[in-house]
């Protein structure tokens, strides 16, 4: 390997590294139907609903139409959550690769680390 192709494929690997400390575009639809089930449960129930209190199973106060948004909203939820996770433990890989040596620590992944601790 030549040292243009060397620093070529250096770059390749960094701008790699750097996408998984992007925002995954499979959550961007996702995040945006989230956001579109909760505005439509606070308009069906009247309440200032919030993904922290959300209640997992549908107050009996609750109209019949908004108990079907609420299984959509904690379905669409938990898929979030899924790719969440897998991202984060993608991150948390490349973390621990540079941190013992295997690659170059990205000021990306030097970013994540603080920001997470």
């Amino acid at each position: 390997m030549t040292p243009e192709s060397k620093e070529g494929h250096h770059m390749t690997q960094t701008h790699q590294t750097d996408q998984v400390f992007a925002e995954d575009p499979a959550t961007i639809p996702l995040k945006e139907c989230e956001q579109a089930l909760l505005g439509h449960l606070r308009e069906i129930t009247g309440e200032d609903l919030s993904p922290a209190l959300m209640p997992t199973e549908p107050p009996q106060s609750w109209p019949l139409a908004a108990h079907d948004l609420l299984r959509r909203y904690w379905a669409v939820s938990g898929e979030l959550s899924r790719l969440n996770s897998r991202r984060e433990s993608q991150r948390l890989s490349r973390f621990l690769a540079a941190a013992n040596g295997e690659g170059e620590m990205s000021d990306a992944t030097r970013r994540w680390w603080i920001n997470r601790y």
